[in-house]
Formats: structure tokens, C-alpha cells, sequence
């Protein structure tokens, strides 16, 4: 493509000469790099360098903000790891292995069904893997407890009334928690809570640190 710069006194337009188009339309670039004017119209993408994003510091922001940028999109499917800690393997389908995400800033969206086809010999506790890692906050900020579904499991649910994902921070994965009819939660034990064809299904939201 070609890309025209023009000067107007102390601005530039930015004309793309292949699209015979303004790439931002009534708005102008200053000497200084400033983009202004009324509405911002790129006819292509908007390519951050690593590190920038968009700038809202000029809103109202609340007490304890320590960040106004937004600086990262991503969307996608991973395939998820379902671990016993000890030792031993969980199968999973290949046509249900896979969770959807979506992240935008730092705030992480993780959903989908894990299809648990059989397994050997699993001991300790069951995990799942994440896209990214959780963020490392203050004042347990960075603590999650979210409700998932664990079906056909094989054992009785009939003294629990929940089952939980815990992720700690900084952590990378998911820890499988149930939950008793007095409140107390205790991890899922793979041998114990488990057979060898279930399925996990999630939907949870949580603020991420570095990609795994």
C-alpha cells in the first residue's frame, strides 16, 4: 500500500492512496503524534505496540485504581489438561478436551465441557489447567471460588451440595473443590470422588497474570 503523509501546518493527514481513502477521517495527526478530532474511523486495523493500549486515564476513576490502560484482546481455545497431583492420568475425548476464553485487559472469561473418557490409577487432587496464570494481588484480592457442574461422577452426591474451582494466586491451574451440607470444603480426591467417565463443565471468569 501506499501510505501518504500530508502536512497542514501543524498537523499531518494520513491518506492510504490504494483505498483512495483517509485513514482517519475528520481527525488529524499532530507533529507531536496526538490523533484529534471528531470521530476516529480507521479504514484498517488498529495495531497497539506491546505495552500500549487505550488510555481512559482522563475519566473518573475509583479510589485504589492502578491501572487506566487497556492493553490486550485475545480470544480463543485451548486445550485443558484434568490432572491427579499424585500420580496416575485422566483421558479426555478428543471432540471435548478444548475450553473457549476470551480476555480482555486482565480480566480472563474461561468456558466449555471436559469430557473425562477414562482413566488410570489417579490419586491427589484433580486439577485443570488455565490459559493464563492468576494474577498475584493484595489483601487476597486475587482469592476465586467459582461454581462448576461435576456429572456422572459414579458416587452419591446426596452430602454435598456443591462442587468449586479454587485458583490461587499466581496459580495455573484450577483445583477441583465439594462442598458439604455444613459448609466445609474439602478438595475433590480423585480416587475417592471420581470414576473413569465423567464430565467438568465451567464457566468462570478471573484476573490473569502471564499466559502459561
Amino acid at each position: 500500500k501506499d501510505i501518504i503523509f500530508k502536512s497542514e501546518a501543524t498537523n499531518i493527514l494520513v491518506y492510504d492512496d490504494s483505498l483512495s481513502a483517509w485513514l482517519f477521517q475528520d481527525n488529524v495527526i499532530s507533529t507531536t503524534g496526538d490523533i484529534y478530532g471528531a470521530n476516529l474511523r480507521p479504514s484498517t486495523d488498529v495495531i497497539m505496540a506491546s505495552g500500549n493500549g487505550i488510555d481512559f486515564s482522563a475519566a473518573a476513576n475509583a479510589t485504589g485504581r492502578t491501572s487506566d490502560l487497556l492493553d490486550d484482546y485475545e480470544e480463543g481455545l485451548y486445550t485443558a489438561s484434568v490432572l491427579a497431583t499424585t500420580s496416575g492420568t485422566f483421558t479426555l475425548g478428543s471432540t471435548e478436551d478444548s475450553l473457549a476464553y476470551t480476555k480482555i485487559g486482565r480480566l480472563c472469561h474461561v468456558q466449555g465441557n471436559l469430557h473425562i473418557t477414562s482413566s488410570s490409577s489417579p490419586v491427589g487432587d484433580v486439577t485443570i489447567s488455565l490459559p493464563f496464570t492468576g494474577a498475584s494481588l493484595t489483601d487476597a484480592a486475587d482469592t476465586l471460588y467459582m461454581p462448576i457442574a461435576v456429572r456422572g461422577h459414579g458416587q452419591s452426591p446426596t452430602h454435598y451440595e456443591g462442587y468449586f474451582a479454587r485458583l490461587i494466586a499466581g496459580g495455573s491451574v484450577l483445583t477441583l473443590y465439594k462442598q458439604s451440607s455444613g459448609g466445609v470444603m474439602n478438595k475433590i480426591v480423585a480416587a475417592d470422588d471420581l470414576d473413569t467417565d465423567f464430565n467438568i463443565s465451567i464457566s468462570l471468569s478471573y484476573i490473569a497474570g502471564a499466559a502459561v
